[in-house]
């Protein structure tokens, strides 16, 4: 003779897979908070741990001019005290994910570039809006 099942035949076990759906990834996300706040790098640190500010281009013929916000914005460009490091660099080219000071220039408001400095790396190429960074002129 076939035995039906009954509610309470199934009760316990559903709850404890119940149970045990909401406890294990709970368990997992509490430990990552402790590590966390201990200072434990076993989790990955977030966007901005990783980024690291890095100095403002140099000029490179020879005068002690450099690229930093009062004179970007002194020009008429706009500071991104946090660029992409990837801005410049050739198709196909492994950049890092650092910040980088940038003044941009170009686009539709016409942003500019401090003396010494020149509007370059325009994206996207050939468009009346296209934005760029300030880099040192070539001697």
């Amino acid at each position: 003779m076939k035995r039906s099942w009954t509610p309470d035949d199934i009760a316990l076990p559903f709850f404890l897979v119940l149970v045990a759906a909401i406890a294990i990834p709970l368990a997992f996300v509490m430990r990552a908070r402790l590590d966390v706040e201990r200072g434990s790098r076993t989790v990955a640190p977030s966007v901005t741990e990783q980024q690291r500010p890095v100095p403002p281009p140099q000029r490179t013929d020879g005068s002690d001019a450099s690229l930093d916000e009062i004179a970007c914005r002194g020009a008429g460009g706009r500071w991104n005290p946090c660029g992409s490091a990837c801005r410049g660099a050739s198709t196909g080219t492994v950049c890092i994910q650092v910040c980088v000071p940038q003044c941009e220039c170009g686009g539709i408001a016409g942003f500019g570039c401090p003396d010494g400095f020149v509007c370059s790396d325009l994206a996207p190429p050939g468009a009346s809006d296209a934005m760029g960074i300030c880099a040192p002129r070539a001697p």
